[in-house]
């Protein structure tokens, strides 16, 4: 993942600061004040159970972009100020709106009414005070019930920096928690509630071979590994009657094609064995036309037999008579 802020969850920025850095108005580190203002402990978000996706992964990005450190120290200062509200001198019961004073900064100057709706949030003050500083605003507390204009603004700012503080938060938690892990439930379900999850088994081709892939961990296995669980998530398949008829269906399928092809390689080399013995048949042609008119035929060897033992001969002797 590329790097990123961590609130407003863009990567595209001037400058990305880390949140190890102390902050001169606050003298606290970045990571500090979020832990503080947001009340989650953003460096620790840690999911503790055994089914995380990948542990190395779950850490939120040390970043944060100028423009949402400039947020931050605004809205780290209405909380502050808020906090400090027990240092406001209280007032007699019944006589708080006579208490000229801003609830934040103890200013008297370009009052609010708390209990008035914000314009560019339309939620009532009260209510953003609560959630901005986890401060219960109530009438008769004895406090002032107004605001000035300026911590008005802070207030509207950190308002809108927890939020999307919050959200981005939950978007990275949800990259690493599995679907069935981020099921909801209605508060009305009764106490003890047993719910059956499945998931769906799709088959598709890949390849050339037909693969089933899980609808919930998109983990795939061929089909003649199918089984009646995925391998990935455990979950059963809902559908896994239906998968295992087609997979047979198909495997009929592509036996048939597959003695098909067989049939049709052995035509093919009954074809070849025809042109071979026709070729073999033309080359004996072509040499017997080259050969000599009169071809001796080669004498077959006889069986040789063993000699037999050479007679005796007797001298002769012959007298030859000389003319006259």
């Amino acid at each position: 993942m590329d790097p990123c802020c961590l609130v407003c969850r863009a990567s595209e920025v001037d400058e990305l600061i880390s949140v190890a850095c102390v902050t001169s108005t606050a003298r606290k580190t970045i990571r500090e004040m979020i832990d503080i203002f947001v009340n989650v402990r953003a460096n620790q978000l840690l999911l503790e159970h055994d089914n995380v996706v990948d542990r190395e992964s779950c850490r939120l990005p040390e970043l944060v972009c100028d423009q949402c450190l400039v947020r931050l120290e605004r809205a780290f200062r209405v909380w502050k100020q808020s906090r400090s509200v027990r240092l406001i001198l209280k007032c007699d019961k019944g006589a708080e709106e006579h208490y000229r004073a801003c609830r934040v900064c103890a200013k008297g100057d370009a009052l609010v009414s708390m209990f008035d709706i914000c314009k560019s949030r339309r939620v009532q003050i009260a209510v953003m005070v609560e959630y901005v500083v986890n401060l219960r605003v109530a009438k008769g507390d004895r406090l002032p019930p107004y605001i000035c204009e300026e911590c008005l603004k802070d207030l509207d700012e950190g308002y809108g920096f927890k939020k999307d503080a919050l959200e981005s938060i939950k978007y990275f938690r949800d990259q690493w928690l599995h679907p069935w892990q981020k099921m909801q439930f209605r508060v009305d379900c009764p106490r003890r509630l047993v719910v059956e999850v499945s998931s769906e088994g799709v088959l598709n081709m890949v390849d050339g071979t037909t693969i089933v892939t899980c609808s919930v961990c998109s983990a795939r296995v061929r089909s003649g590994q199918l089984k009646r669980t995925c391998s990935g998530c455990r979950l059963k398949f809902r559908n896994y009657d239906e998968l295992a008829k087609k997979v047979e269906e198909q495997r009929r399928v592509d036996e048939v094609d597959l003695m098909d092809l067989f049939d049709g390689i052995a035509d093919y080399d009954e074809v070849v064995d025809n042109d071979i013995g026709d070729l073999m048949n033309d080359e004996m042609l072509v040499a017997v036309e080259k050969l000599p008119e009169k071809v001796e035929a080669h004498s077959v060897p006889k069986k040789v037999r063993s000699p037999k033992k050479p007679r005796k001969l007797k001298l002769i002797s012959i007298v030859t008579k000389k003319k006259s």
